[in-house]
């Protein structure tokens, strides 16, 4: 290793080392553990039914406290924001088909759904099967259909 090299190379195995410390410290807090844990496993690995198969429901009752006191735009947002950290795990970890369970209502979630899974043009997304989910549902397919 040159001298730039040398350097970098002991700056990135001290800060590794900082980083694995705190990791090990912030494990041992309890305080902190759940966290950590929560941070450590994918998003998307809690709505596992089968190795290839994940059902979100984003309904907001299921996924804030007191949904009542939430506006609708910022409902909106964060049913959003859930739907893509969820997309994106799926896709991280390999899942061959993502169901969104997002309600009928006006339509506006689901809308902005689609206008997002159009920037992901190697993926597959329609409404799920009505008799298994209703109409209130979007199957995505991540990995390509095998036909």
């Amino acid at each position: 290793l040159n001298g730039k090299n040398k350097l970098f190379y002991q700056i990135a195995k001290e800060l590794f080392k900082n980083i694995l410390n705190l990791l090990i410290w912030l494990h041992c807090n309890s305080r902190f553990k759940n966290r950590i844990e929560i941070y450590m496993t994918s998003v998307i690995e809690k709505y596992l039914k089968t190795p290839n198969l994940a059902e979100v429901d984003l309904h907001l009752e299921k996924l804030v406290d007191n949904p009542q006191n939430i506006s609708p735009d910022m409902a909106l947002n964060v049913q959003l924001s859930y739907f893509k950290q969820c997309l994106e795990s799926a896709i991280e970890k390999g899942i061959d088909k993502v169901v969104f369970i997002h309600g009928v209502g006006a339509g506006v979630l689901k809308s902005e759904m689609y206008k997002i899974l159009k920037n992901y043009p190697d993926l597959y997304y329609g409404d799920a099967p009505i008799r298994q989910y209703g109409i209130g549902a979007t199957e995505v397919y991540i990995k390509p259909i095998k036909i």
